[in-house]
């Protein structure tokens, strides 16, 4: 299916969004599409706009932080994850994070 996949996307390039390329590449990593497939992805990247400075209530982000934020995030995860650490905890730990940086920006003046 993966090969088949990218096969039809290089003959149709304009045509498929970016976010139905991506998907069509996981659901041919995995083997099969199912319904929570991208459920491990979303707090980190809600935890990655947050970090990076965004105002959750509406702001503008910026590159760096958020590229900056990635990076913090995929290092603090994997080291979570050499320390064989549970997923639970790690979600717990991305929560606790997510929740720390947000009464960090509350306190913040806005701009």
């Amino acid at each position: 299916m993966f090969i088949v996949y990218n096969l039809l996307y290089g003959a149709s390039q304009g045509g498929i969004d970016q976010g139905a390329h991506i998907g069509g590449l996981i659901a041919g990593f995995v083997g099969g599409p199912s319904l929570n497939m991208g459920s491990e992805f979303l707090l980190s990247s809600i935890a990655v706009v947050v970090i990076g400075g965004t105002n959750v209530a509406g702001g503008q982000a910026t590159v760096i932080g958020t590229w900056s934020a990635s990076l913090f995030l995929f290092l603090l995860l994997s080291m979570l994850n050499v320390f064989q650490v549970d997923p639970g905890l790690r979600n717990v730990a991305t929560g606790i994070l997510i929740i720390a940086v947000l009464a960090l920006n509350k306190s913040r003046p806005v701009q």
